[in-house]
């Protein structure tokens, strides 16, 4: 079993090109690369913030923390969605141990102003 909880932090918000509604806008070559790069960054946040101790958890509560401070109106389904390619990499870290039904839960999901920044805990159940 996991260890409690781990904060992880994201100096911006996930890319815009990953969100659902965008999803046909873009060539899928274009958003291939994004989603691996958001991927890889997961993963490097994920290493960052991984206690030594940490056992990836059965079953995980995720909860996603939004800032931003500019007047745009955001759908935060569209931003926890454009998050699935960060959630791929905290796998990758071994943070998780799968993001299914079965291992994780969505928690709390808000938006807070403040700098652009995207706060992510996974809290081990």
């Amino acid at each position: 079993m996991g260890n409690g909880e781990m904060i992880l932090t994201f100096p911006c918000l996930p890319p815009s090109e990953l969100f659902p509604n965008r999803l046909r806008s873009l060539h899928w070559s274009v958003r291939s690369h994004v989603e691996a790069q958001a991927r890889y960054e997961g993963k490097v946040v994920g290493l960052q913030a991984k206690p030594g101790n940490w056992v990836a958890p059965r079953h995980a509560v995720i909860s996603y923390e939004f800032h931003w401070n500019d007047k745009r109106k955001r759908d935060l389904d569209n931003l926890v969605g454009a998050c699935k390619a960060w959630q791929d990499g905290f796998r990758d870290a071994d943070i998780l141990i799968d993001d299914d039904a079965y291992h994780l839960s969505i928690g709390s999901v808000e938006y807070k102003p403040g700098k652009n920044e995207t706060i992510i805990k996974v809290e081990a159940k």
